[in-house]
């Protein structure tokens, strides 16, 4: 009875990752066909085939349940049919990809593609192939992250003492993955703006892919996150966007684009009734995240958790980021 219950359980986050990623794909899908900027059109590709590949590992694993017979001995029959129209619903998505694929190689070949001079077309194509490895990498830990959290989702339904250092474990590796991902993040907007080359991206790539690669096996060895990406000087950067952030004064341009975003806490207090659980929407590397309603419509409120694995400096970080880049 436990291991149906574990296999439907892990059926349905599946299910709900490919209906997700569906959308997602979706609405790059438009993006892509919508735009005549060229660069964003380049952009979305990258996002487009960032999507697919995840939902690729997803129609892997669909394919290894239909071929076996736990579906019908474990779960329920239905959840076949299910999953058959999750892999089509899938496929299509392939299909649809491989269409945009050979638009863009064929564009590559066109004459006003040849016409480029041949140091600016080797810059831009060195230049997409390193935001194309960002993207898998940055998609390869969501992956990662997705895998641990359903291994928590098993141990917190279990008794005993012997599952709390896991847990830990796990929680330490979704919150060192999402620091990763932050940085990789930072690198690629650097790259699409040209503060950093593509060169210079390069010299981290076998550090970063060795942690992607090891990162369990010698889970101590890589405990220090900033230091993969010491080379690239990142921590002035994000320290810059945190000092700003903090002291908005001393630029006047990000005080008057980002005041009318400030919150009184004491009004984040009475819209999550105290930040009460039943309104928890989600739990991040940081702490819980809530779902709040004002005067802007619905918003999610991030509240930092002092006991996370990431402390304020990282958390006002990515307030930072996500301030200074939408």
């Amino acid at each position: 009875m436990g291991s149906s219950r574990k296999l439907q359980g892990e059926i349905d986050r599946v299910l709900k990752k490919v209906q997700e990623g569906v959308d997602v794909f979706d609405s790059t899908w438009n993006k892509v066909y919508y735009t005549d900027n060229a660069y964003e059109k380049d952009k979305f590709e990258a996002d487009l085939k960032k999507e697919i590949k995840k939902l690729q590992r997803y129609r892997d694993q669909i394919k290894i349940w239909l071929q076996s017979s736990e579906i019908k001995d474990k779960v329920s029959a239905s959840y076949e049919q299910v999953l058959k129209d999750a892999r089509k619903l899938i496929e299509r998505g392939m299909e649809r990809y491989r269409i945009c694929e050979k638009e863009s190689k064929r564009k590559a070949f066109s004459k006003e593609g040849l016409g480029k001079q041949p140091k600016t077309a080797q810059n831009d194509k060195d230049k997409s192939e390193t935001r194309e490895w960002l993207n898998d990498t940055v998609s390869e830990l969501e992956f990662q992250i997705d895998s641990f959290e359903a291994k928590m989702e098993e141990l917190f339904v279990r008794k005993g003492k012997a599952r709390l250092p896991r847990l830990t474990h796990l929680g330490s590796s979704i919150a060192r993955h999402k620091a990763h991902i932050m940085k990789l993040e930072l690198i690629l907007r650097l790259l699409d703006n040209d503060e950093l080359s593509p060169e210079q991206v390069d010299d981290d790539k076998d550090f970063i892919d060795d942690y992607v690669e090891r990162n369990q096996e010698d889970f101590d060895e890589f405990g220090d996150v900033d230091i993969l990406y010491t080379t690239l000087s990142l921590d002035k950067i994000e320290e810059d966007l945190v000092d700003t952030s903090l002291n908005p004064i001393e630029d006047p341009i990000i005080l008057r684009d980002l005041s009318q975003l400030k919150i009184p806490l004491r009004n984040l207090v009475m819209e999550t009734n105290n930040f009460n659980e039943e309104y928890i929407i989600a739990k991040g590397g940081f702490g819980m995240v809530y779902k709040a309603k004002n005067e802007h419509g619905t918003i999610a409120v991030k509240k930092l958790d002092p006991r996370s694995y990431q402390g304020g400096h990282e958390f006002m970080m990515e307030i930072a980021l996500l301030s200074a880049y939408t």
